[in-house]
């Protein structure tokens, strides 16, 4: 079997290098910003390992109708009651890339020169796409052609009294209910 030549050995370099950094790099974009980080904390950001034609979310609307009160002899309704829909949203990708040039492999010799290189290109690739989503978050999603992430901007409506469509679900056909009283839990 014949010696792998510098280019072979470079290019297993990068490769274990990403192998060996990349679910650390994907962690730290969801937690190097207060937002994301509160957001992956309190369970709002999910990895969706389903796949599937759109990201759905399951949403309860409304609650049970038939609770109510007894007394002896009392009835109370078995109609079914539609509480559940599911919010649908396109699928939205976000990637940046690291270019290996031979004028640096000429430039840095030895390995460990270029371990330092690509842990360097790596880190500023993280630090971009930390940047890039935070913008995203707090924006309505229409940047780069409406290929951006649904954000604050879209999912918060600042005007409230207006109608809107956020994940096929329109303002109009749900409404949420509010209630007063207590919540007791029997375990």
């Amino acid at each position: 079997m014949a010696n792998p030549t510098r280019t072979e050995q470079l290019d297993d370099l990068y490769t274990s290098t990403w192998n060996n950094r990349k679910s650390e790099v994907t962690d730290n974009i969801f937690t190097a910003t207060p937002t994301f980080k509160l957001l992956k904390a309190k369970g709002g950001i999910k990895l969706n390992g389903t796949g599937g034609r759109y990201l759905e979310i399951p949403l309860s609307y409304a609650k049970n109708q038939t609770v109510a009160s007894l007394d002896k002899g009392d009835t109370i309704s078995i109609s079914d009651t539609k509480f559940l829909t599911v919010a649908q949203f396109e699928w939205k990708f976000v990637a940046g890339s690291i270019v290996r040039y031979y004028v640096d492999d000429a430039k840095n010799k030895s390995k460990q020169q270029h371990l330092s290189l690509v842990n360097a290109k790596i880190d500023n690739l993280e630090r971009s796409m930390v940047d890039k989503f935070e913008t995203m978050i707090f924006a309505d999603g229409s940047g780069n052609g409406s290929k951006d992430i649904e954000g604050f901007g879209n999912l918060v409506d600042a005007t409230p009294t207006s109608a809107r469509t956020v994940g096929n679900i329109a303002q109009t056909t749900y409404t949420l209910t509010s209630h007063t009283g207590c919540h007791t839990r029997y375990n």
